[in-house]
């Protein structure tokens, strides 16, 4: 049984005035012979809708990549956190590159496990939409032996904005119940 498990992955947006992005990654690649490929490297991410990707440190968060690409001041120093509060307004994606043996794709089984992915998430293998998630306190479980290929494969999570998701469904005026 091979088994893509991807565990202590988390994005926190929390309103920039109070906190920052988290992203808490720590991603294996488990197969049945209990060998481990560790995929929390070569990450790269970009705000959604631009095409330059920009490495990315897993695990981290938004606010640290941007900081060490040099895309924004320090939001600890003055007012720049003030400044800085579009980065919860706008979706972000993630992605990194993993290759999969023949030996691998053999196995009867293969599971892409997320634990903790805030909150509303969509995620991708090989351009390819596996689920979309949206609640960061449950574990994600969902095969994809079919959606594998021998070889390079990708891995991409859209990030779409919390605080945008929220303020939209609170215009619906739902009840709380």
């Amino acid at each position: 049984m091979a088994i893509l498990s991807i565990t202590r992955y988390c994005l926190t947006l929390i309103d920039m005035r109070r906190s920052l992005f988290y992203l808490l990654f720590q991603l294996m690649l488990l197969i049945s012979s209990g060998q481990a490929i560790d995929l929390s490297q070569h990450w790269q991410f970009r705000q959604a809708g631009k095409t330059h990707w920009r490495t990315a440190v897993v695990p981290g968060s938004v606010h640290t990549d941007l900081l060490r690409n040099k895309l924004i001041p320090d939001p600890f120093f003055a007012d720049n956190e003030s400044k800085l509060a579009w980065i919860d307004n706008v979706d972000w994606e993630y992605k990194t590159n993993f290759s999969v043996t023949s030996e691998m794709l053999n196995n009867s089984m293969a599971e892409l496990h997320f634990h903790g992915l805030d909150t509303y998430a969509d995620i991708y293998l090989n351009n390819s939409l596996l689920f979309s998630a949206d609640n960061m306190f449950r574990t994600w479980k969902m095969p994809i032996q079919g959606s594998l290929k021998p070889g390079k494969n990708e891995l991409r999570i859209y990030f779409h904005s919390a605080k945008k998701r929220v303020d939209s469904m609170a215009k619906l005026n739902l009840p709380l119940t």
